[in-house]
């Protein structure tokens, strides 16, 4: 059920006006060997992850994707994620042989309305592929006029696949 409203969802995105498609590579520190088979109908599995922290107001001024595979990578994540408060919650501590984190994130927005969530992450024979969903306000919407920073971080099983991420835009109408 969860791969067919996975596959509903990327065919959405694919005919959708209002969507536009980046994809960005990133490589782990372990070097891989990659084949491609012509004559095999692609297969996927979809991976459980689950989201360590999410805001609008963390400190990340770039649009980024990173692969975590440290405590230490974690620890300053965590950090700029909650530079712009006062208080901060305790970094979890995560065992980074059998896990590792994502972070997805839209940059400095110019107001309110703007949000960031990894919508599927799914296994392929060479690759793990991330789909990422930014959503913006369209210019119908009445937003508020602040500065936004909005991000994700997400912990995932470990894997030695290439992960490659998805950025998919969602422009959302305000009009009813």
């Amino acid at each position: 059920m969860k791969i067919l409203i996975s596959i509903s969802i990327l065919v959405i995105f694919a005919s959708c006006k209002s969507t536009k498609e980046t994809t960005t590579e990133v490589t782990n520190t372990t070097n891989t060997t990659e084949t491609t088979k012509t004559d095999a109908a692609p297969t996927f599995k979809e991976v459980i992850f689950s989201t360590l922290s999410e805001g609008n107001n963390g400190g990340f001024l770039e649009k980024q994707n990173i692969v975590i595979t440290s405590q230490e990578k974690l620890e300053e994540v965590w950090n700029e994620a909650y530079s712009n408060y006062m208080k901060k919650p305790a970094v979890p501590v995560l065992n980074f042989e059998n896990k590792m984190v994502l972070l997805t994130t839209m940059g400095e927005q110019n107001n309110g309305g703007f949000s960031i969530k990894v919508a599927s992450i799914t296994e392929h024979e060479n690759n793990v592929m991330v789909i990422v969903e930014e959503n913006i306000p369209d210019n119908n919407c009445m937003t508020t006029s602040v500065i936004t920073y909005p991000y994700e971080i997400i912990e995932m099983p470990t894997t030695i696949k290439k992960v490659v991420f998805k950025n998919v835009e969602k422009i959302y109408s305000c009009e009813e």
